[in-house]
């Protein structure tokens, strides 16, 4: 799953609701930070667009609704530019 700059996440929604999506990396530190917006029930993927400063290595993916209800989570590799 190693990635340059784009990523499609793939996700179930148990209910409709507001999502965010946090990244971090390795170390715990919040790399981005992306308000999703309003997502419906079901079966979903968005698009994250990796931050021009991030530098390569492995990262950490949150997706969590606004009412702190936890979506998925996963990890990738991320090359360097």
């Amino acid at each position: 799953n190693p990635l340059q700059d784009v990523a499609a996440l793939r996700f179930t929604m148990p209910a409709a609701g507001r999502v965010r999506l946090a990244v971090f990396g390795a170390f715990g530190n919040r790399l981005d930070k992306v308000d999703l917006g309003w997502i419906g029930e079901g079966e979903q993927q968005v698009t994250w667009h990796r931050p021009a400063e991030m530098a390569g290595g492995i990262c950490f993916f949150r997706l969590e609704m606004e009412n702190g209800g936890l979506v998925a989570m996963g990890k990738a590799i991320v090359l360097p530019k």
